[in-house]
């Protein structure tokens, strides 16, 4: 990429970006293990009915009360 794509990329991004926001937690995963060398990773995500979707190698169910706490990576999303 030239200089001059880099400056106007950077310009977009700062204009679409400039001012207070408001954001959403859209979805994030957490390590379940005993330590960082042993377990896996899940992800909940929020569905557009505002209902959290769990989901675990083979399994996809419906979260009540995730874990937000206990996040490893938290998404956001600008509203």
């Amino acid at each position: 990429m030239e200089v001059d794509q880099v400056s106007q990329v950077a310009s977009a991004f700062e204009n679409q970006n400039s001012g207070a926001g408001s954001y959403q937690l859209k979805s994030f995963i957490t390590h379940l293990g005993a330590s960082i060398h042993a377990g896996h990773y899940v992800a909940h995500t929020r569905s557009e009915g505002n209902n959290w979707i769990y989901f675990n190698d083979d399994k996809v169910a419906s979260s009540t009360q995730p874990p937000l706490g206990k996040g490893y990576m938290y998404f956001f999303r600008k509203v």
